[in-house]
């Protein structure tokens, strides 16, 4: 089921969106298009810092990624000058929130609580979230999911 991705000024990413565009995936394309974006100034794009640590963790587990590679994607991920949110008392409070009535992880309930507590939409291609996210919640979207780049709606267009 395909779904268009309505204009909004900032779009909170987990760490599966970031690796997907350094470690292919499901929903590249969707991603690739969306960072595109953010570096023309047609979007912001916001990750907390724990999402950062984990897409490093991840990819330095990956065989076939040297630790000069990750290195290089740490500096393309500073080029691209994401609004990175620090841990706080407050995001992890509604983390713990988040966690329990998902029923998931802290670090995957991070992310759903920091586009909560901004109000803009969370992208992700994390399946585990996506089963458990309320049928409800317009505000985790599946990245995978969303229409063809060409048609996708960001701010301003």
């Amino acid at each position: 089921m395909s779904a268009a991705l309505a204009p909004h000024e900032a779009y909170v990413l987990d760490a599966s969106v970031l690796l997907v565009w350094f470690a292919n995936g499901e929903g590249r394309s969707q991603a690739r298009f969306i960072r595109q974006h953010h570096a023309a100034g047609r979007c912001r794009l916001v990750v907390h810092d724990v999402a950062l640590l984990e897409a490093t963790i991840i990819l330095r587990a990956y065989p076939r990624f040297t630790d000069a590679d990750v290195t290089e994607v740490l500096t393309q991920l500073e080029g691209l000058h994401l609004d990175i949110h620090p841990l706080s008392w407050d995001l992890m409070r509604r983390a713990v929130t988040t966690a329990e009535a998902y029923g998931i992880g802290l670090t995957r309930a991070i992310s759903v609580a920091l586009a909560e507590s901004l109000g803009c939409p969370m992208l992700t291609t994390d399946r585990v979230l996506l089963e458990k996210k309320p049928r409800a919640s317009s505000m985790i979207l599946d990245l995978a999911e969303l229409e063809a780049p060409e048609s996708i709606l960001i701010m301003g267009e």
